[in-house]
Parts: C-alpha cells; structure tokens; sequence
C-alpha cells in the first residue's frame, strides 16, 4: 500500500509543479511561465507515467519497468479490442451526426471537430497524435499501467475504479484554475464531470480487464474519447449525444465489472506487477 500511495503522491507533485504557473495566479501568486500554456498543460500529463516508473523502478528494479513497457505494445488475447478502443468513439460520433438532422432540424458544423481551443492550431489528425503523447500516454501508463494492478489486488474491480476514480478525479484540481471548459463549470457541473469521469473509468476498467492487461488498448481509448469530445461548442448536438451514448456504456460497463468479483483474466494484478496477491 506504500507504494501505491508513494505513486499517487508523485504523480499528483510532478503535475501540479508543472502546472504551477497555470494554477498558482488564481491565488494571487504570479510566477514565471517559461512555456505557452497549451505546452505546459500537455507537459503536466506526464505525471502518472513518471510516476508510476519511478515506484516501479524503486519496487521491482529495471526488470519490472521493461514489463510495464512491454504492455504498451501488447495487443492482449482478444485482439479484436484494439479496434473497438480505437474506432469506436468515432463510430458513435458518425451516429450523432447522422442524429443531429432528424432530432434538431439542423445540419452539423463539421469544422468544429477535432477542435480544442486550448490547443490553438492543432486540429484533425494533429490533435489526436497529442493527445495520443500526453494525456492517453502519460495518464494511462500510471492509472491503469500501475494504479489499477495495483487496487485489483486489494478490491474487485468495481471498487478498485471507484477508488481509482477518486484519486484521477483529484489529479485534476488544478485544471479547474485555468483550463477554458474548466473554469466556472460550477458544483452542479463538477458534479457531473465526475460522474462521466467514473463512467469512462468504468469502461476502461473492463477494456483492460478484457485484454487482459494491455495498455495499448486504454491509451487508444483514452485518446480517441479525447478527440471526439473536442469542439469549441461543448453543448452542441454532437457531443452531447455522444456523452449520452458514452453514459449508457459506462453504466453497462459498470454493471458488468460490478458482477465480477475479480478481474476477467486470471491473476490480473499479480501477473502485471511480478507480485503475489497479499
């Protein structure tokens, strides 16, 4: 349990130093910004992966890094994953724009996907390949690459990603402070921010228990979601009728992992960290 606290610990200091000169001028404190803020905030996705290379460095020395490394490119047993991870966020947005004229009598604004505001200059393909290096790369490789092993050892796997949820939701606080679609969004919107964040959880929980531990499927996921939920316009048709669709899966996926006292595949945590269970 050290460790793992030691892992959450680490990640949260070495994102929020990062984001430090994002966060810190809501309180007052101005201090250098050496960097554009679009690089900086990337930059801080990369906590939870030095994180969890680091504890898995100090537990299980360079062997257990080159497992940990190893599973990025793993495809899993059920290869077919890989392909649902990647495309499918995109084919339920294709069905929300094929929504958008029966529903509202109104034809979608094409330009505004793939289109983050907080990444001026990056759209389409450019776009997907960062958020495919930082925020699915740099988050997945410590939350489901290390922390959910981890947790699974200790609790089923619906209760090791609500834990996990908890915990991701934190790493997040800082953003709240400066990140456009962040700021204001309010209680009520918090609330429901960390609802679809437990969701989201919940399918990749069942993503990597499924494939039998492979982080190449929870990063493509991570990142494809990533980009399909990039527009300027947060409350138009389209991602607002994908989040619909995302919640429904979210609440089977939870329903399912919720059935299941341990993980799909056996030994799921032990076999990743090179540990017995306790």
């Amino acid at each position: 349990m050290s460790s793992l606290i030691g892992f959450f610990a680490l990640a949260y200091a070495i994102s929020w130093a990062i984001w430090a000169p994002l966060w810190l001028p809501a309180f007052g404190l101005d201090v250098p910004q050496p960097l554009p803020m679009p690089l900086e905030h990337a930059l801080g996705s990369f906590g939870p992966m030095l994180a969890a290379l680091i504890v898995t460095g100090a537990d299980d020395g360079v062997a257990g890094i080159k497992r940990l490394l190893r599973r990025l490119t793993a495809v899993g047993r059920k290869r077919w994953l890989v392909l649902i991870a990647l495309l499918g966020p995109f084919v339920l947005l294709g069905i929300a724009l094929g929504l958008q004229p029966l529903v509202t009598g109104t034809s979608p604004n094409l330009s505004a996907l793939f289109v983050n505001p907080g990444f001026p200059g990056l759209t389409g393909l450019w776009l997907f390949l960062t958020y495919l290096v930082t925020f699915g790369l740099g988050e997945e490789m410590g939350w489901r690459g290390y922390a959910l092993p981890q947790l699974e050892m200790r609790w089923p796997p619906f209760w090791a990603t609500l834990v996990l949820t908890a915990f991701w939701a934190l790493w997040h606080w800082p953003i709240f402070l400066y990140w456009p679609g962040f700021i204001g969004l309010g209680f009520g919107g918090a609330v429901g921010w960390f609802v679809s964040l437990w969701l989201g959880a919940m399918i990749l929980t069942w993503l990597y228990d499924e494939s039998g531990g492979s982080l190449l499927v929870v990063v493509l996921f991570h990142t494809s979601i990533n980009a399909v939920f990039a527009n300027p316009n947060p409350a138009a048709f389209a991602p607002l009728a994908v989040g619909v669709m995302i919640t429904l899966i979210g609440c089977a996926a939870a329903l399912v992992i919720f059935a299941r006292p341990n993980p799909a595949f056996a030994g799921s945590a032990a076999s990743q960290s090179g540990r017995s269970r306790p």
